[in-house]
């Protein structure tokens, strides 16, 4: 019951979401425990994403907010959300991202680093600060993880914006 509280709460709170955040609400108003994001990077930042639209499915257990959320970037086409205005990309090339899969490596996102003191939005910032601060020392995209420790900048921007792009 706590939880379904607090999601309450972080649901009224989602009306005052920074510009990077478009949208954080659950799928369905009866389920608190699954819910719908979509960002896009600042065009006003130096990020290798910010010609791009993400969605991000986010699982709530049940004991939120002791116990974090599993967040992911979606990448299956079938279920993206088509009623934007916009096209989301379904491929990201991350060090911190699984590509086939969308998990995030991240560690706030971990039950022993985890506290109740964030909420989904400000894990949903934390998501976006990573995408411009890549850690290959801890890859879940060993490929973009080399190309990060030969600094590579020209292909890593030409993968990334293939992408984004051609998704």
């Amino acid at each position: 019951m706590t939880s379904q509280r607090r999601l309450l709460k972080e649901l009224h709170d989602s009306s005052n979401l920074p510009e990077s955040i478009l949208y954080l609400h659950p799928i369905d108003e009866s389920n608190l425990y699954i819910w719908n994001c979509i960002i896009h990077p600042e065009n006003s930042s130096n990020s290798y994403y910010k010609n791009g639209y993400f969605q991000l499915k986010i699982k709530i257990p049940q004991n939120y907010p002791i116990d974090p959320p599993i967040i992911s970037f979606l990448i299956d086409k079938n279920k993206i959300d088509k009623n934007k205005n916009f096209k989301i990309c379904t491929n990201i090339p991350h060090c911190n991202i699984d590509f086939k899969t969308g998990e995030i490596c991240l560690d706030i996102l971990k039950k022993n680093i985890w506290s109740p003191a964030w909420t989904l939005k400000s894990a949903i910032q934390a998501i976006l600060i990573l995408l411009d601060n890549q850690e290959p020392d801890s890859p879940l995209n060993v490929d973009m993880a080399n190309l990060f420790r030969l600094n590579d900048k020209k292909a890593i921007e030409s993968i990334i914006n293939f992408y984004i792009n051609n998704t």
